[in-house]
């Protein structure tokens, strides 16, 4: 962690998932860096990456919806006329959508955009050839190879041209889960170009950063804040496993290529951390340095271990060898049936202050 304040935050698309509707970890992040006055930033490249992936998921899911309503219509035939109607926006419809929204968002928290600049063709064929980061090989299948990272490269390039405009002593960071931003070599790309540039994989690592630089007295009352949360969640693990439950898409917490859960019977929170609370509604002003409104809402982010017991599908090889009348070697079969195992999972909830402390959590998101 560097010792000056954080002056500017460059975004990749893995951080801003679901954008313009991220998780409260992120509303968490965004708000102390309005407070500490960080400047936010977001590549071009990042943008169309967040809208695309918006528009497919917006896609698939109205897909899904069809498909169910076909079945809906198959079941009941005969018996119900059954009217299930899911008017579809057209993709004009809804990229405008995405971008109203995304533009208020970035207006809320002061994030600008940064513009994609111009690389030599020959360039990144070099680049791309010899594997240097972020571009990389990787696997596709059992004997094939590819190499990834043109948008990726983009990004990197579009933020060092960027930072030339910051001032020498600025402290700049860039928050990122993709390994590749974090490998020597691009270090040593920045270091070549006389560019200093922090990394970060996780929002919790950097609200750490970011709360570290607040005033003292804010960053004290602040901590006892997360710390009263954590204590109050943990005395309310029960309620908040049954929201988890009831919200919460079995398929997106485990889903592998060997195992899937579709139904979740049983969900015991094991521990909290990396608790995160927003300064959407806090008062920084004197009297007090750091108040609430009672009955304000507060927005709040944290890590959970839970114990799920549930229903699984799995694919059983255990007949690759086997010979039979019914099966081939090599075929699979998926059976049914109940696995207990612990997932760790990022919530977003909302919380209402009174009398001094947060309290009356409700889930509003589940991820894995």
């Amino acid at each position: 962690m560097g010792t000056a304040p954080i002056k500017r935050v460059y975004f990749d698309t893995n951080i801003l998932y679901r954008w313009p509707h991220p998780g409260n970890d992120v509303h968490s992040l965004l708000s102390a860096m309005r407070f500490i006055a960080a400047e936010g930033y977001v590549p071009s490249v990042v943008e169309d990456e967040l809208e695309a992936q918006f528009l497919r998921a917006v896609d698939a899911g109205y897909d899904a919806v069809g498909a169910a309503t076909k079945d809906i219509v198959k079941l009941c035939r005969n018996m119900l006329d059954v009217t299930i109607t899911a008017a579809r926006p057209s993709v004009d419809e809804l990229r405008i959508a995405f971008q109203v929204r995304s533009a208020l968002m970035k207006h809320h928290y002061n994030i600008s955009s940064v513009s994609s600049v111009p690389i030599e063709t020959a360039r990144l064929v070099k680049m791309a050839i010899n594997r240097i980061p972020p571009f990389e090989e990787i696997n596709i299948g059992k004997e094939n190879k590819g190499i990834v990272g043109l948008q990726d490269t983009a990004i990197l390039f579009s933020i060092m041209e960027h930072m030339k405009s910051a001032n020498k002593h600025d402290r700049c960071v860039f928050i990122s889960k993709d390994a590749v931003f974090h490998k020597v070599e691009v270090r040593k790309m920045l270091a070549d170009a006389g560019l200093v540039l922090d990394f970060f994989k996780t929002t919790g690592e950097l609200f750490k950063d970011l709360v570290s630089h607040a005033k003292e007295v804010v960053r004290n009352a602040w901590d006892a804040e997360m710390a009263q949360v954590k204590h109050s969640l943990n005395e309310q693990r029960d309620n908040l496993a049954e929201q988890i439950i009831s919200l919460a898409n079995p398929s997106e917490l485990r889903n592998t290529p060997l195992v899937r859960l579709i139904k979740i019977d049983a969900l015991t929170l094991v521990d909290f951390h990396s608790v995160m609370t927003d300064l959407e509604q806090v008062s920084l002003g004197p009297p007090q340095v750091f108040a609430r409104d009672d009955g304000s809402a507060v927005n709040i982010s944290v890590t959970a271990t839970a114990e799920i017991t549930g229903t699984v599908e799995k694919l059983e090889l255990s007949n690759l060898f086997r010979f039979t009348t019914f099966s081939a070697p090599g075929e699979s079969e998926t059976i049914t049936g109940e696995d207990t195992f612990r997932q760790s999972m990022s919530l977003s909830l909302e919380g209402v202050y009174r009398d001094g402390v947060i309290g009356n959590f409700k889930v509003l998101g589940v991820e894995a």
